[in-house]
């Protein structure tokens, strides 16, 4: 670069010869000048919004070599005037002209230490995790690079080779857009409900008689009590065969020996009423619209009218539309009238902190395929001890009795009938992965980020959401059709199935919605890409929100 003519000048006369991608990088450079030049390629593509190697094309149009090149370029003409301060050879060591050649080895570690720590600060142990099983599981591993990064890119592609991994590296821009226009949806892998991991362990066989499979069993029923932040010595964990209903069928006809009030807001409180008609059991039900959540004080009042109320129902999460009922407030009314109270956190626990005791909360039923991110088989039931042994006696039938199944696992861990070993297996490892990543309030927050990230995402393409956001549930969301949109289903559901995802249809019958699940082994990234689908759909489906 001559002295005669300016960084900024040479941008400017470059301009109307760049492409579109590089005109942005263009902008960028220019409205910053003199912070570029502190910057990575990889912080300036970000800040650009474009990839890395059209950056590179930017600089070389210009007439730097690469990117490093360029950077010093910048640097320089910013440091005209400013002779004392010393120019860096190397972005971020801090040399200085009276520096001796003992110092260089110095300050180069003690950079290197900084970067290694900070980049241990942000390493997420369940990130980490998802990225090793992908790694693990993939057909083949490609690798793109530029530039400075060619050095680390081969020496990934021989340790991975070594460890007996396919790979191959390219290091053309060019190559590279060829090589990525070729992969199909099964080489880029989508969201994941379960981790790889979770489901390697459903590969080995265990015996329902097996010691070691009973121990797996009282392990997991003593890491849920110490999830849910109870003592043994007032509540207890009893595993049950089958789905998430299968669980609350077995407490409705277990343990209610009166009457229960049901607190309904949508198809999983409705679902109850249902379980009562079965079973026989007298029920009264206090229904509120899909999108208006229960109130206590209607439920007290209800209790008071009603003595022969013993016990109260509710869901929390209520996935009908995705939204977040107060049972905090509703085990409070129940408690101070003496009444047995039970809870459907079956997409609730694991992702939102639950004070059971707290909250008055006799029995609290879930899932193995929810927010702990196991597989579908067995549900669970966290039981006060002291109504669960009152209903002994109470019973309505044999394959479904909680007392009966608490009282065979409290022996020795063997559950009474055959229990779904894989799906138990997985479960556990499952838990160890909540663990890993920071347990309920890490996963709470992923799973925030993701709900956050999905309505912002969706605003944007004109959808709004059916709940209020104060009452919206990190779980899922339902959206209404926005106006002058006339697409079916059926079309977006398909489209987005091809791209490696789905999503559900609404099930409200006097609005058209649709639903869209945050839950599971899913990222920030994931939410973007399906925003981004839904987008695409739009605007080549002939469908224009208008």
């Amino acid at each position: 670069m001559t002295g005669t003519i300016s960084n900024e000048e040479k941008i400017k006369g470059a301009y109307a010869s760049l492409r579109a991608s590089e005109k942005k990088v263009a902008d960028y450079v220019l409205d910053r000048l003199n912070d570029v030049g502190h910057l990575s390629i990889a912080e300036l593509s970000a800040g650009a919004k474009v990839s890395q190697p059209t950056v590179i094309r930017f600089v070389r149009a210009l007439g730097f070599g690469g990117y490093r090149e360029f950077k010093y370029a910048l640097l320089r003409e910013k440091r005209g005037g400013a002779a004392e301060k010393a120019f860096e050879p190397l972005g971020g060591f801090d040399l200085r002209p009276w520096d001796t050649l003992e110092d260089i080895p110095l300050k180069t570690i003690r950079v290197s230490k900084n970067v290694l720590d900070d980049t241990l600060k942000s390493v997420s142990p369940a990130a980490y995790q998802k990225a090793v099983a992908l790694l693990a599981g993939a057909r083949i591993i490609d690798i793109y690079c530029v530039e400075n990064f060619i050095t680390p890119a081969s020496d990934l592609l021989n340790k991975l080779t070594y460890l007996g991994l396919q790979c191959r590296i390219n290091t053309d821009s060019y190559l590279q857009q060829i090589a990525a226009g070729h992969l199909s949806a099964e080489d880029a892998p989508g969201p994941l409900t379960t981790t790889d991991t979770v489901k390697r362990e459903m590969m080995f066989d265990h015996c329902t008689w097996d010691d070691d499979y009973k121990k797996i069993t009282r392990e997991i029923r003593s890491r849920l009590l110490e999830l849910a932040g109870l003592t043994p010595d007032r509540y207890t964990v009893v595993l049950m065969q089958g789905s998430g209903t299968f669980g609350v069928e077995s407490v409705f006809s277990s343990v209610i020996d009166g009457k229960v009030l049901i607190c309904s807001n949508g198809a999983y409180g409705d679902r109850m009423a249902e379980i009562c008609r079965w079973n026989r059991i007298p029920f009264a039900i206090y229904r509120e619209p899909c999108d208006r959540i229960p109130s206590a004080e209607t439920v007290a009042r209800l209790l008071d009218e009603d003595p022969a109320i013993t016990h109260v129902a509710i869901v929390h999460c209520e996935t009908t539309t995705g939204i977040l009922n107060d049972i905090q407030s509703v085990g409070a009314a129940v408690k101070a009238r003496g009444r047995t109270f039970i809870v459907d956190a079956m997409s609730s626990f694991g992702c939102i902190e639950i004070p059971v005791e707290k909250w008055g909360i006799d029995f609290l039923i879930s899932s193995a395929n929810k927010c702990i991110q196991g597989v579908p088989g067995f549900s669970f039931i966290i039981a006060r001890r002291e109504p669960l042994i009152r209903s002994k006696e109470t019973g309505r039938n044999l394959s479904l009795n909680l007392f009966g199944q608490w009282e065979t696992m409290e022996r020795d861990g063997k559950w009474r009938f055959t229990s779904p070993t894989h799906a138990v297996l997985a479960f556990s490892k499952a838990l160890g992965e909540l663990r890993l990543e920071g347990g309920i309030p890490a996963r709470g927050k992923r799973y925030a980020e993701n709900n956050r990230l999905l309505i912002e995402g969706m605003a944007k393409l004109g959808f709004r959401p059916y709940i209020e956001a104060e009452h919206q549930s990190p779980v899922i969301t339902t959206f209404l059709y926005p106006q002058g949109v006339g697409f079916r289903f059926d079309d977006m559901y398909r489209y987005i199935k091809d791209r490696g995802y789905a999503i559900y249809p609404g099930k409200l019958t006097e609005v058209d919605t649709f639903r869209i699940g945050n839950i599971g082994e899913i990222y920030p990234g994931d939410i973007r890409k399906v925003c981004g689908i839904i987008k695409d759909f739009l605007q080549t489906g002939k469908e224009e929100i208008r």
